[in-house]
């Protein structure tokens, strides 16, 4: 580790980008950066501000890029084979996440074509490059997590076209083992999970906190609820579990500041049972729901399938929100 002062020195700027103009500086705020085996493959540089979007530009068409990963809000990467000009990567500040794209893809290609891994390794012949890409160890953990799915997960994805056929493979018992593929890559899933830190659920843990979970090895942070994204959108569905008589509160809370129009219910619910509290009035007519909650207009009741539509307005406000429930 070094002092940024390091980085002034004229010895130190042997992986710069140097613009060719010669109506001003020669200066951008990038350095290029080597691939595996693939000099001068990426270039991090920071993201370009008012004054220095003209220089960012030009660079990109002096160095004939043709690719521009930017690592901020929107991630985009490409799946195709890079051609021989640089890719670009920036975040804020084209350091840190641009740092750890470039480290997983370098640890990626060397895997592929050594059959082994550096990631140390590669990330010291970066930091030569640029000073501190990769800059904490979350991002650093982050590339590991990336190179376990990339290697040790099966290319499931199928052409809609063979599909049937390809479930039709799944479900075939193996002839040693007599397991299916399909209960193969289930298992393969629970065999990688997810591994939360402490920190990421130190709120479930509390004494407060601890009376509203069913289940302590279902952790979030918090409320015990967490975002799951659908194919093409981010934070569409929220998981979580049936109110507690001591969530109810947060429950409706939930449901009405992340304005949810569908409550989809999967289990029968014992009613009888004082741990499963009916968290909205049965009929318009009544109001003895755990909170201030009134059932306005209902279209469909049946408690068999469990089909319930209505207008709900929430502790007394004049906000009202339309909610599905099934």
């Amino acid at each position: 580790m070094y002092p940024c002062s390091v980085a002034k020195l004229p010895e130190n700027d042997h992986s710069l980008v140097y613009l060719k103009t010669t109506n001003g500086s020669d200066y951008v705020h990038a350095n290029f950066i080597d691939g595996y085996k693939d000099p001068h493959r990426y270039i991090a540089t920071q993201g370009p501000m008012v004054n220095t979007v003209t220089d960012f530009w030009y660079m990109v068409w002096q160095e004939k890029v043709s690719k521009i990963i930017m690592i901020a809000n929107v991630i985009e990467t490409g799946k195709c084979k890079c051609e021989n000009s640089p890719i670009v990567v920036h975040c804020s500040a084209g350091i840190g996440r641009t740092g750890t794209v470039i480290l997983f893809e370098n640890a990626f290609e060397m895997s592929i074509q050594e059959n082994q891994i550096d990631v140390l390794g590669l990330l010291f012949s970066m930091r030569k490059q640029r000073m501190n890409i990769v800059e904490n160890y979350d991002q650093y953990t982050f590339v590991y997590h990336a190179l376990v799915e990339a290697l040790c997960i099966e290319n499931t994805c199928t052409n809609s076209v063979t599909f049937l056929k390809k479930y039709s493979d799944l479900i075939k018992p193996d002839e040693e083992t007599g397991m299916t593929r399909i209960r193969k890559q289930f298992q393969m899933l629970n065999d990688l999970p997810v591994q939360l830190l402490p920190k990421d659920i130190f709120a479930a843990y509390t004494v407060s906190n601890q009376a509203k979970n069913r289940n302590m090895h279902i952790l979030p942070n918090y409320i015990n609820a967490v975002y799951i994204d659908s194919y093409r959108h981010k934070n569409m569905f929220v998981a979580t579990e049936y109110p507690l008589p001591e969530t109810v509160i947060d429950f409706l809370r939930m449901v009405f500041e992340v304005k949810s129009k569908i409550i989809i219910l999967l289990q029968s619910i014992p009613f009888s049972n004082e741990d499963y509290p009916l968290f909205w009035p049965a009929n318009p007519q009544e109001e003895n729901s755990p909170v201030p909650i009134k059932l306005i207009h209902i279209k469909s009741w049946d408690v068999k399938t469990f089909f319930a539509s209505g207008y709900f307005n929430y502790f007394n406000s004049d906000e009202v929100l339309e909610c599905i429930q099934k």
